[in-house]
């Protein structure tokens, strides 16, 4: 069954198992088309950062999100820049595990919002905003969620397994849609209708709309939140054009640049989005939210590394609860780890200052 035989179900569903079933048997292009034909249904593009030495402690939260009720009623404008404007994105550091971030992998340049650091609960209160959203026209009801993860293969299923618990417990989710198949899918099909790849100029317009979408990823710092923000943004995209059958030559080869200057126009409307909680700074050295860790002159002391003969620079860099050596098999040997600082570690309870 083609693409235009196959109808669209409805996002307003009041049967979220019912729709996860229908969603089920349709392509990632097709569940996004529904959800913006019918504007029934959250879209949220994710990332989920962890440690490189734990892959269970979760440094940073990166969320991009278009709420229905912001675009009913609205026309999408070229190339669904109206709605693009309306995403909201929200970038979060957990203060739990500051001592685990990997600084050379994280940009603090967030383009489209306020970097917050937040502690567990508080981004637990984030993910309610994101996957518990009011259903305005049936009181007493949630919007179905289409979840985005950003990035490759494994960094997918990072993020999908992270929030696997909390989607399971909101009961909100309806599906799971891969950026890469989007596009794939969606360029394929527009570049080549009829099935014909061996049209080379048409191959040339398919790698150069290919590598317009992976360049928008790369077009802002090296930022999660960015990441998932521009995902979102590339996912609409593809999920308008996709609506539009006949593309001319003429047409596909004007069609980046168009795009770009779409892009270009939306960035300049972006008004930066405010959290409701967390901290602007927060410095993993002193446990203060007035400062970043570069700016810290605390006297901060590590006994542990003090007492096996690190350097004054190294035992000097951090307390000793965000030691990296805290939960080695040596220090655990040496019976160096006090109870408390074993259940922070274990349960990510964030204590205060430790030193």
């Amino acid at each position: 069954m083609s693409e235009s035989d196959r109808s669209s179900p409805s996002l307003e569903c009041p049967s979220f198992d019912s729709l996860r079933e229908k969603l089920a048997e349709l392509s990632g292009t097709q569940i996004l088309k529904a959800a913006l034909e019918t504007t029934g249904a959250v879209l949220t593009a994710a990332s989920v950062r962890t440690s490189r030495t734990d892959p269970n402690r979760i440094t940073e939260i990166a969320l991009a999100t278009l709420n229905p009720s912001d675009i009913r009623d609205m026309d999408p404008g070229v190339r669904g820049e109206n709605w693009l404007k309306e995403i909201m994105s929200y970038h979060l550091l957990l203060i739990e595990n500051a001592h685990l971030l990997d600084e050379s992998q994280t940009s603090s340049d967030f383009s489209f919002g306020k970097t917050r650091w937040v502690t567990m609960r508080q981004a637990e209160r984030y993910l309610e905003e994101v996957f518990l959203v009011d259903n305005l026209e049936t009181p007493g009801e949630y919007h179905p969620v289409i979840l985005i993860p950003y990035g490759s293969a494994a960094q997918i299923h990072q993020t999908t397994s992270i929030l696997a618990t909390e989607l399971e417990c909101f009961g909100t989710h309806v599906a799971t849609v891969k950026p890469s198949d989007v596009s794939s899918d969606t360029i394929f099909r527009m570049v080549f209708p009829n099935g014909n790849y061996t049209d080379t100029t048409r191959q040339s317009h398919a790698l150069e709309l290919s590598t317009h979408f992976a360049n928008a990823l790369h077009t802002f710092g090296s930022n999660s939140a960015n990441h998932a923000t521009i995902t979102l943004r590339n996912c609409i995209i593809l999920a308008l054009l996709s609506k539009q059958l006949a593309w001319t030559s003429h047409q596909l080869q004007a069609l980046p640049a168009e795009l770009s200057r779409t892009l270009v126009r939306v960035q300049r409307a972006v008004e930066d989005f405010e959290p409701a909680f967390g901290f602007a700074k927060f410095c993993a050295r002193c446990e203060s939210h007035k400062h970043d860790r570069a700016e810290c002159k605390a006297k901060v002391q590590c006994l542990r590394c003090k007492r096996a003969g690190a350097s004054a620079e190294v035992f000097e860099s951090h307390s000793h609860a965000r030691c990296e050596l805290v939960d080695s098999e040596e220090w655990t040997a040496r019976g160096e780890v006090s109870g408390n600082v074993k259940g922070w570690l274990n349960t990510g309870e964030y204590g205060g200052r430790s030193s």
